[in-house]
């Protein structure tokens, strides 16, 4: 039987979540407010430095405005005017719970689970993203086109860039007061290969795996497996444009496990080959086993 004790606790729980969806589907755009700063997050959740780019000539990049493109999982995202370029900032709503809930009087059965919320996105923030894109830049960068990173407050420097949004609404940003992530733009691979020519294809079917196992043989894991969408590609060069959900793990030095690794992560683009595009679909699993049989 459904009892009663239960059913109070669904309709709380369905209240609590209300706000959450009628936010997310009326209020969930971009606005500049909804930049990540640094003073809005705990300390214990940034890494203990940031890893600086070896080519201090970057900062030429940002004498150009950079326009409004998109919205991801966890940042927003803009290009250069010259359109060689991506800056990446950090959606504060994706890691903060909202102030009006944290004051919120709650049961005590019902602030425990708001009390281990809080405590899983200071989590999130730190080894999913800052400190999967610091291990990114330092053991990876040429594979992700990263060019320089901002994780934690930077007193020495004074890079300022010109932001505009989608209505053409203009703002200057101290890169020194928000996490960013500047990187190489890249076309989604996923749209590269609708390209009706079989040997750039397979060029880029190569260039992916190769990417991948790269990565695993650095003993690097990646927990997001939407391959479709977190690959790019410059020319026929595939780069990993989301490396948002990275980590070491030293198991991997074992072939068995790098093997299972590589399955793993290509297995729903393989089911999205299979279906889009048979003939690639055969030469990847065969570029697959020869990968595997070198583990």
């Amino acid at each position: 039987m459904f009892s009663i004790k239960r059913l109070i606790v669904l309709i709380i729980a369905i209240v609590l979540a209300l706000p959450f969806a009628f936010h997310w589907i009326v209020f969930d755009r971009f606005s500049y407010d909804k930049i990540m700063s640094f003073e809005k997050i705990p300390s214990f959740s940034l890494p203990a430095s940031s890893p600086k780019s070896k080519d201090v000539s970057w900062h030429n990049i940002l004498n150009q405005p950079f326009y409004y493109l998109d919205k991801g999982r966890q940042s927003f995202v803009f290009v250069s005017k010259d359109e060689k370029y991506i800056l990446k900032l950090f959606n504060r709503q994706r890691f903060q719970i909202p102030s009006w809930l944290k004051k919120m009087p709650l049961p005590a059965f019902l602030d425990v689970y708001r009390t281990k919320k809080m405590a899983k996105k200071h989590a999130k923030l730190n080894r999913f993203y800052f400190h999967s894109y610091a291990l990114a830049f330092k053991r990876f960068q040429q594979q992700t086109g990263l060019i320089a990173l901002g994780l934690t407050p930077d007193t020495q420097s004074n890079y300022k860039v010109q932001l505009v949004d989608k209505f053409g609404k203009g703002k200057t940003i101290d890169l020194a007061t928000v996490p960013f992530v500047i990187q190489k733009k890249a076309t989604k691979l996923f749209e590269c290969l609708k390209v009706q020519d079989s040997s750039y294809q397979q060029k880029l079917i190569d260039g992916l795996v190769n990417n991948m196992v790269c990565r695993i043989d650095q003993l690097i894991r990646d927990d997001d497996l939407d391959v479709q969408h977190n690959y790019g590609v410059i020319g026929d060069e595939v780069i990993l444009i989301d490396p948002g959900r990275l980590y070491k793990d030293e198991s991997l030095i074992q072939a068995i496990n790098k093997a299972k690794e590589l399955r793993v992560n290509t297995k729903y683009f393989r089911k999205w080959l299979k279906k889009n595009n048979f003939t690639l679909f055969q030469y990847f699993d065969r570029k697959i086993a020869n990968s595997l049989n070198d583990y």
